[in-house]
């Protein structure tokens, strides 16, 4: 019955009306229009008079700041910050660049940190498809990046990451991005045919990993140094979009506390289905050896641990990667489970009641 439905796109598209999965398929053209639009609108800003970076967003916005984060730990000089709450830190100041991300532009607490970075005349940047922020943004003649609307905020994930680097790029706080860039969206196109509806439950690694996952407890580990923000997105997209509690942790942190949590095989422990986000050439040394001591002694069932190397030859086009496959394995969960990938019935209820 699960391979029926995963390999049955007639069953697949009643499930998915606003065409989530189609969403999904599209992310290398995603990232080819957002590189073209970054660079049609170039932000003139003076980068040596910023000494630090915050980006303000939550959801899939303060996702695509922390994978930037992540990526430019080793590149950038200055210090990145991703600020999910209502109020900025107090030592922004103006040598920060601050950068309010939010796709409907009607996030609250996205809002509120702009006013506050307005109040403080920093300089900031916006990113967002339309509402209150973009309209504050031109009122006030402040640079911005328009991105397109109409969709779910977590399927233009890839269109921030884009964005970011390539205002960055502009404001010469990164040598150019075309190489990278180019490599990663190159490899998306090419994993789109491996992945997609019509490529078989047998030779598809995204169906096989939501077949892994469906009815168990997805437990998703990965490098702090490389692929913990990605694991994070692994997360996210099993809530939202297979409407699934999913456990995630980044190594080596979970090695001083969490791994005692397998030392009684409880209910939880033994209906866990835990995967391994890897890269063979970004990870740590050490990081690689606690991973495999992590399998000996975890207690664990072999069919209870599987393993995902990343593809691609730059950290960039391996985060891609990796975050690509964990978007078509959501949707597949989704669709194992019966559900619709795009609703959001409790979200909507949440901000309804935050109205009132």
């Amino acid at each position: 019955m699960k391979k029926h439905t995963l390999d049955n796109p007639d069953q697949i598209y009643k499930l998915d009306p606003q065409h989530m999965l189609h969403l999904v398929e599209t992310v290398p053209q995603q990232c080819r229009d957002a590189r073209h639009q970054a660079l049609l609108n170039k932000i003139k800003l003076n980068s040596s008079k910023i000494d630090s970076l915050v980006i303000c967003g939550v959801g899939g916005s303060a996702i695509g700041g922390e994978m930037v984060a992540n990526y430019l730990r080793s590149v950038l000089k200055i210090p990145v910050y991703v600020n999910r709450d209502y109020a900025l830190p107090a030592w922004v100041d103006r040598q920060t660049l601050v950068i309010c991300s939010s796709h409907s532009g009607d996030t609250e607490e996205t809002l509120s940190a702009f006013k506050q970075a307005l109040a403080r005349k920093l300089n900031i940047v916006v990113i967002s498809s339309g509402g209150t922020l973009l309209k504050e943004a031109r009122k006030h003649k402040l640079p911005y990046y328009e991105m397109p609307g109409g969709v779910q905020p977590r399927t233009t994930l890839n269109y921030s990451v884009i964005t970011l680097l390539t205002m960055l790029e502009s404001a010469k706080l990164l040598p150019s991005m075309d190489g990278e860039i180019e490599e990663a969206v190159l490899l998306l196109e090419k994993t789109m045919f491996e992945f997609n509806l019509f490529n078989d439950s047998k030779k598809n690694l995204a169906k096989q990993l939501a077949l892994f996952f469906h009815g168990k407890n997805p437990v998703i580990y990965a490098s702090e140094n490389c692929l913990g923000t990605t694991a994070y997105r692994w997360k996210c997209q099993f809530n939202e979009n297979a409407k699934q509690m999913a456990h995630v942790n980044a190594i080596p942190e979970m090695n001083h506390n969490e791994i005692l949590s397998y030392t009684v095989q409880d209910s939880f422990v033994k209906n866990a289905a835990v995967l391994l986000l890897r890269s063979e050439k970004y990870e740590n040394d050490r990081v690689q050896k606690r991973f495999a001591i992590f399998k000996k002694i975890s207690g664990l069932k072999k069919n209870q641990v599987s393993e995902v190397w990343a593809e691609g030859n730059s950290l960039l086009s391996q985060t891609l990667w990796m975050v690509y496959l964990g978007d078509f394995v959501s949707v597949y969960l989704a669709f194992l489970k019966g559900l619709n990938p795009t609703s959001i019935g409790l979200i909507d209820q949440l901000k309804a009641g935050l109205k009132k």
